[in-house]
């Protein structure tokens, strides 16, 4: 359907409906007495109560795209912008190698000397030195002659006691003599952790230590020796303090291996049993 749209008189379209005719045959489009010639309008204005509907044809091909337009004038270039911010400073650059130490000049004639100044004052004096050190002693004059003898003073009060000195070291243990004809050693095996050895009648003992223990004793005559074996068991170690009767080194540790002996051997000075030697561990 083709719509076609009237021209007024004065050229003015009435309406805003535009469509293109072709070809348009004379025809009578409405009772105001406008005609439409062939070929003459292409685009006209109706008033929409003059619209003449016709049968429509079938829609044409789409024609070819255009050619492209020729390209735009240039525009007038916009306002240059305002200054961008300083960048920050750069860091100095490396100092650069010293230059070679030039040709030294020639030396300049000596000058004349000056006169001599005036002489000044002389100044205080100083304090005095140091006394010398005394001279070395003259040699002894000759013996005079001896005097007569004087008359003998009275006795001096005794002066007091001095302390006194530090106890001597001990000496070696002699040899033991030959046993009388009727001494006989006693050696006793004491239950286990017994802690009194009564060593003024037993000449040697054996005792087993289960637990920490201190040992007293009674003491012989002075020169006797006496000897303490201590066997270990289990595998724990145990403290073994002498205590009243001994005066002994140290302690002893009978250490975690068991069925060990440790022999200590003593010496009495008839108050106490010192202590003279002491074996390491031993098989029992």
């Amino acid at each position: 359907m083709a719509i076609l749209h009237a021209q007024d008189e004065d050229g003015l379209y009435e309406n805003g409906f535009v469509a293109t005719a072709q070809s348009v045959t004379p025809a009578k489009l409405h009772g105001d007495g406008h005609w439409v010639e062939p070929g003459t309008i292409t685009l006209a204005m109706l008033a929409p109560d003059a619209l003449v509907q016709a049968g429509a044809g079938p829609v044409g091909p789409q024609g070819p795209a255009g050619p492209t337009g020729p390209q735009g004038i240039q525009g007038i270039p916009g306002p240059q912008g305002l200054p961008g911010a300083d960048g920050a400073a750069g860091s100095d650059g490396a100092p650069g190698a010293q230059g070679p130490q030039g040709v030294p000049g020639p030396t300049g004639q000596t000058g004349p000397a000056g006169s001599q100044g005036v002489q000044g004052p002389a100044g205080p004096t100083g304090p005095a030195g140091a006394d010398g050190a005394a001279g070395a002693t003259g040699a002894t004059g000759p013996q005079g002659i001896q005097g007569p003898q004087g008359v003998k003073g009275d006795t001096g009060n005794t002066g007091a006691t001095g302390t006194q000195g530090p106890q001597g070291i001990q000496g070696i243990q002699g040899i033991q003599g030959v046993a009388g004809t009727n001494w006989t050693p006693v050696h006793t095996v004491l239950a286990n952790d017994t802690l009194t050895l009564a060593l003024a009648t037993n000449t040697s003992v054996r005792l087993t230590v289960t637990a920490n223990r201190t040992l007293t004793t009674t003491v012989p005559a002075a020169g006797n020796t006496r000897v303490v074996l201590i066997l270990t068991s289990g595998s724990s170690s145990f403290t073994i303090t002498f205590g009243s009767g001994f005066k002994p080194t140290a302690t002893l540790a009978t250490g975690t291996t068991t069925n060990r002996v440790f022999a200590v051997s003593f010496l009495s000075d008839g108050t106490n049993l010192y202590e003279t030697a002491r074996t390491v561990a031993m098989v029992a």
